[in-house]
């Protein structure tokens, strides 16, 4: 039983790994053309750049 429980637990963390890598040649869901969304909204503000400032006005010729 032991050899089960071995082949069981093989199955189940594979099963895991893919779960976690679905980007692997196997996977249950097809994988869909879009990039994954990202995981919180905090993660997509890290990862996206900060905007640029607008450009400073030029100073106005005196009159």
């Amino acid at each position: 039983s032991l050899v089960l429980h071995f082949e069981h637990l093989k199955c189940f963390s594979s099963r895991l790994f893919l779960l976690h890598h679905p980007n692997l040649n196997y996977s249950p869901i097809p994988p869909s053309p879009f990039p994954a969304p990202p995981l919180s909204p905090f993660l997509s503000i890290n990862i996206t750049p900060p905007p640029l400032p607008p450009p400073p006005s030029p100073p106005l010729p005196p009159s």
